[in-house]
């Protein structure tokens, strides 16, 4: 196996409760990723099982994704997890909680040569394992969807190639491959570079912004991409800002913030900024993070992944709603807010309202662990509860995915020259 890192940033915190609070993020232990960069994270909080569900040995797709991941690290030291209790495996001690909550699907990477003809949740990994929570999570009722971009967000670029971006575009469209009618080849002999011409939009700082930011280019070798990975010439194309051009007043746009944060979606409606699918993750976009299929003598066809990295894939099926998107003022005058039903008339919130709803929504704001305490299991935030929703009301119900940046990003102009290392 080539050189990879273990690059997964993953917190498990106890509480005295008996909760267990799961953290995948995007930052470092590191003063100036915590204070100076943009960041992200997933944050849900499980229960412990109860003694029936322990007796049954009841389990979940997470629980058993989580398990397998960190039962690579080969960590077999047995501690005392909890108070009162003996010594156990992490491992051990993990599978003592309720996981059967979660809202996401666990995307994890690990270092190795992967069989996955076997079907098995165990053993799909990279971006297959996306491949397949867009299978199990998402229906293709939306229109259009066969040309909804694909927006990837990430800090460092490998050496990708035509054929390899084509290969995780089709993966990652919800409605697979290009149909005949969308190009004059066959499906099965789609043109060479067509599906990520046509759906991938990545999203890398530019020059420009990485000096005007508030670290300034010493903050720039947290982005650190090579002029031989990012002046190729299919990729100038995908381009597109970090920072946006106009000014949304939005309390969540960090474009004056290096990012260090990776994220990816598929655009479902533009009008509505409203998403099919939202990875947030510790995967950059390579092959070393999401894996490559190959052929082996001694194995066949293989997945290999190089570095140990993890994230959570979220769709308005897992989190139990009819769409989700970030927040933005547009998404108001369209009817829906963290506050309530609200109508096309009601003016929208000012940047210091939704600051406040946005922190009250999402744990900011002086929320102390007290509060938290007394609210085990996270809520989502949407447009109404399911008491409220009208059976009637399409959308009635929307989860909020923040993101720092513009929903539909700018693309670069021709001045515009992307942020290199060297």
């Amino acid at each position: 196996m080539d050189y990879g890192c273990h690059h997964t940033k993953m917190m498990l915190v106890g509480y005295s409760s008996g909760r267990m609070r799961l953290n995948i993020h995007t930052s470092n232990l590191d003063y100036e990723d915590i204070h100076h960069k943009c960041q992200a994270a997933f944050i849900q909080d499980f229960m412990p099982k109860s003694e029936d569900q322990l007796n049954s040995f009841v389990t979940s797709n997470f629980e058993e994704t989580l398990i397998t991941y960190l039962e690579s690290y080969s960590f077999l030291t047995k501690l005392v997890w909890k108070n009162n209790t003996s010594a156990s495996t992490l491992v051990s001690y993990l599978q003592t909680y309720d996981y059967s909550t979660a809202v996401g699907v666990l995307i994890p990477s690990i270092p190795g040569y992967h069989k996955f003809s076997g079907n098995s949740n165990r053993e799909i990994y990279g971006y297959l394992k996306v491949k397949q929570a867009i299978r199990d999570n998402c229906d293709d009722n939306s229109n259009d969807l066969c040309s909804s971009p694909i927006v990837c967000q990430f800090s460092s670029m490998g050496s990708l190639s035509v054929p390899y971006l084509d290969k995780v575009a089709t993966a990652w469209n919800a409605a697979g491959e290009l149909s005949p009618s969308s190009s004059s080849s066959k499906s099965s002999n789609i043109k060479k570079g067509l599906m990520s011409s046509k759906l991938l939009r990545i999203v890398w700082p530019t020059n420009e912004e990485i000096c005007n930011s508030v670290e300034g280019k010493a903050g720039g070798g947290s982005v650190p991409g090579r002029s031989k990975n990012l002046n190729k010439d299919f990729i100038q194309p995908k381009l597109y800002r970090w920072k946006s051009t106009s000014v949304s007043g939005d309390p969540l746009d960090k474009g004056m913030h290096i990012p260090h944060i990776k994220t990816y979606y598929q655009i479902d409606n533009e009008e509505n900024e409203s998403m099919r699918w939202f990875v947030v993750s510790s995967h950059n976009l390579s092959k070393a993070a999401w894996g490559e299929i190959q052929n082996r003598y001694d194995q066949g066809e293989v997945i290999t992944i190089q570095s140990w990295e993890l994230g959570v894939f979220v769709s308005p099926s897992t989190l139990g709603v009819d769409v989700m998107g970030p927040l933005l003022s547009s998404a108001n005058s369209n009817g829906h807010s963290l506050g309530g039903n609200s109508s096309s008339s009601q003016d929208p919130l000012d940047p210091k309202q939704l600051r406040e709803q946005r922190l009250a929504r999402f744990g900011g704001g002086g929320r102390t662990d007290r509060r938290i305490e007394q609210e085990p299991q996270p809520k989502v935030a949407s447009s109404s509860s399911p008491t409220e929703m009208d059976p009637n009301q399409k959308n009635n119900q929307r989860s909020i995915i923040p993101i720092p940046y513009k929903f539909l990003p700018d693309k670069y102009e021709s001045s515009d020259k992307a942020w290199v290392v060297d």
